[in-house]
């Protein structure tokens, strides 16, 4: 037998360990990754049943787990209501103070539940009742209303055209503290829950915050059922409810749909019913300035039974009605009010299940509010007007009536702040005794009296105060330019200002010191031209001390006349300068009295639009005896009561040195309908050798 050659041997072992052609890989290749890619394939569709069929389980779960909640709730709750409307931001539906409903397009459940001491789920819990409605809470309390909470389940927007579904519980105020409205006798464990977001605080509004039920709801619709099984579209009505929920997930490129049911009953009843009374609505404290002053009118009403909240509308003189937030509270202060106004308001009590009817009241606003008398200050008698105020549609703050038996340096009464000056100022007044009086309004709006020489508080008029309200006016003031030697005192008096108001009238306010009062000098000068007096007037006033008098004229001085104290001078003017369109009436003077001519102002009267009526002009001459009647205005121009005004003469000597305060009382004469300008004797006696009549503005009211 022939044996292979070696050579043979050596070639087949090559053949054999040469490995795949480049043709046989080019076939091989594909097939391995078509193998691969197939058996990815396969384990991605494995894998996505998986996600699919997990996501389907856990909607199946989300959706029964919240069903189950909504049914816990709704078995203790005592009512389902159509909306809920009192919420304050930020537990309203949109995060602020939008209400909820029952009705399309929300379908927001809301459930009334009382409120309890415990879990609702927790056999030891007890109910929370209200104090003293009626009984207090160491008696038989189990008998007064109960504190009622609401939870709520209601759906927001999501960016994806879906929505979520969220719970929230919402406890009304309340209070362990007895004595109040809203006293419970425990404290309930319900806590408020306000939106995503919101700052929590064991104490503050927001407790804890909302509880998210669900994601990607595409419906959640309750359906209502009355006590005999039939569908009902008003939720109060309704014992049982059925929630129907749907939810749209996408998960592995598909959408998963899951939707459930379920029906559940209230065990619970309510003891509340719709308010049926009501409100009985009066002004609360209608003459102290407390609650009403000329800025403001303040209405209180009954606290109806089962009332949650008030709702209120009101307008003035027949304008459009003005729709304040609902409140709890039974009191509504308006601060839009203005003297005269004639005020319609209305009142219904409300709660989640009615209406009352509808409490009216039409009031017309006093023109005078009655001041809150101090430091032993009380009304001088009821033939004269008890101390009383008023304010203007310019912003004009007036005076007016008698007070008595006060001390010196004590405030007869405090103003709202709403009224006061921008700074302390003085005016000249007549009391008992010698006549000159001093009269301070302050900044905090204290009215205080000052003795002046030996002057006794048996009687204090208050008829010559008037003054720009500083912030019903909002004036803009500009500081006056001085004459020699003054300067402003400073202090709560600041500098001597003049301004104007809507009416076009100059007020000019300060207090100087350091001049010559003793000589004819200007002490402050209003320097643009149609801030000016027209012509010359003598006006009233008083220095450390002593009453004196200052000049205007119409070249916008303000002038001492040889009288005073260079410790200070008081300026307190209110005039029509140059350029105003008001029209002075030229009375006919009586008695021998006559206008005293030259550069002076003649005698005049007039009315602007807010109802002040000024007097003006220097007349001398005629008989002086008490009571002698000046001269006579028409009616609507006359106050309605006595008013008793500061002005200035001179004693019959009819020296500088004798210049003195002159009172001049202002009256409606029924008998031969007119108004009276009465000179009334004051002591020192005044002369006939000039009268000035500036100083003198009251309200026309007859």
């Amino acid at each position: 037998m022939q044996l292979p050659s070696s050579h043979n041997r050596v070639q087949r072992a090559a053949t054999a360990t040469r490995g795949f052609t480049l043709v046989e890989l080019l076939v091989v290749i594909p097939i391995a990754l078509l193998t691969i890619a197939a058996l990815i394939s396969l384990m991605v569709a494995l894998i996505g049943d998986v996600l699919i069929a997990r996501t389907r389980s856990v909607a199946v779960y989300e959706l029964q787990n919240t069903l189950d909640r909504i049914e816990t709730d709704t078995r203790v709750t005592s009512t389902f209501l159509q909306t809920y409307s009192m919420v304050t931001s930020p537990q309203g539906r949109d995060g602020g103070t939008a209400a909820f409903s029952a009705a399309s397009p929300n379908y927001d459940l809301i459930l009334s539940q009382n409120a309890t001491t415990g879990s609702p789920t927790d056999g030891t819990r007890n109910i929370v009742y209200y104090a003293d409605q009626p009984n207090p809470c160491s008696g038989n309390y189990q008998l007064n209303r109960p504190l009622t909470v609401r939870i709520i389940y209601f759906t927001t927007n999501n960016p994806d055209g879906t929505k979520s579904l969220w719970r929230r519980v919402i406890v009304p105020s309340w209070t362990t503290t007895a004595g109040q409205p809203n006293s419970v006798c425990a404290a309930p464990w319900q806590r408020d829950n306000c939106p995503e977001g919101s700052t929590i605080s064991a104490s503050g509004p927001c407790q804890a915050r909302d509880e998210k039920m669900l994601s990607s709801v595409s419906s959640f619709v309750p359906t209502y059922y009355d006590t005999n099984g039939n569908v009902t579209t008003d939720a109060k009505a309704a014992m049982s409810v059925a929630i129907g929920i749907s939810q749209n997930k996408k998960i592995a490129g598909e959408t998963i749909a899951t939707t459930s049911s379920a029906r559940s009953t209230r065990s619970n009843t309510t003891t509340d019913q719709a308010p049926s009374i009501a409100p009985t609505i009066s002004i609360l404290n209608p003459t102290l300035n407390s609650d009403n002053h000329p800025l403001l009118a303040s209405f209180t009403w009954n606290d109806v039974p089962n009332a949650s909240y008030y709702s209120i509308r009101y307008r003035r003189n027949a304008g459009a009605w003005i729709y304040p937030p609902n409140q709890t509270d039974t009191v509504f202060r308006m601060n839009t009010a203005r003297p005269s106004d004639v005020i319609n308001i209305e009142v219904t009590a409300k709660n989640d299940l009615g209406a009352s009817p509808v409490g009216t009241l039409t009031y017309t606003k006093p023109i005078w509010t009655y001041a809150n008398l101090n430091s032993g200050w009380n009304c001088y008698s009821s033939s004269w007007p008890c101390p009383s105020y008023t304010v203007t549609t310019a912003g004009v703050v007036l005076l007016q009536g008698l007070a008595k038996d006060g001390v010196s340096n004590s405030a007869i009464f405090t103003l709202p702040s709403s009224l006061a000056p921008n700074k302390q100022i003085i005016f000249p007044g007549i009391n008992a005794g010698p006549s000159a009086a001093r009269l301070d309004v302050a900044t905090n709006g204290n009215v205080i009296w000052n003795v002046v020489s030996s002057g006794t508080s048996a009687f204090v008029s208050l008829d010559s105060v008037r003054f720009l309200a500083e912030s019903v006016a909002n004036p803009t003031w500009i500081t006056t330019i001085y004459g020699p030697s003054w300067v402003a005192y400073g202090q709560g008096h600041g500098s001597p200002q003049y301004t104007k108001d809507s009416l076009g009238r100059t007020h000019v306010y300060g207090l100087v010191k350091s001049g010559d009062p003793n000589t004819a000098n200007t002490i402050v000068g209003v320097g643009t031209s149609n801030y000016q007096a027209p012509s010359a007037d003598i006006w009233p006033n008083l220095s450390y001390g002593l009453n004196a008098n200052y000049q205007t004229n119409n070249s916008g001085n303000i002038t001492a006349r040889y009288q005073g104290s260079t410790t200070w001078m008081s300026i307190a003017s209110m005039y029509h300068p140059v350029g105003t369109s008001i029209t002075y009436n030229a009375p006919t003077l009586q008695n021998a009295w006559v206008n005293y001519g030259g550069s002076y102002q003649v005698a005049g009267y007039a009315k602007s639009a807010d109802n002040i009526v000024s007097l003006r002009g220097l007349i001398k001459s005629g008989t002086v005896t008490s009571g002698t009647t000046l001269f006579t205005m028409p009616a609507g121009y006359c106050p309605d009561k006595r008013v008793l005004t500061t002005v200035e003469g001179i004693k019959p000597a009819g020296n500088y040195a004798d210049q003195t305060f002159a009172r001049l009382d202002i009256w409606w004469d029924a008998a031969n309908n007119r108004c009276e300008v009465d000179l009334v004797s004051t002591n020192p006696a005044v002369g006939n050798g000039w009268l000035s009549l500036a100083n003198v503005h009251f309200l026309q009211e007859r």
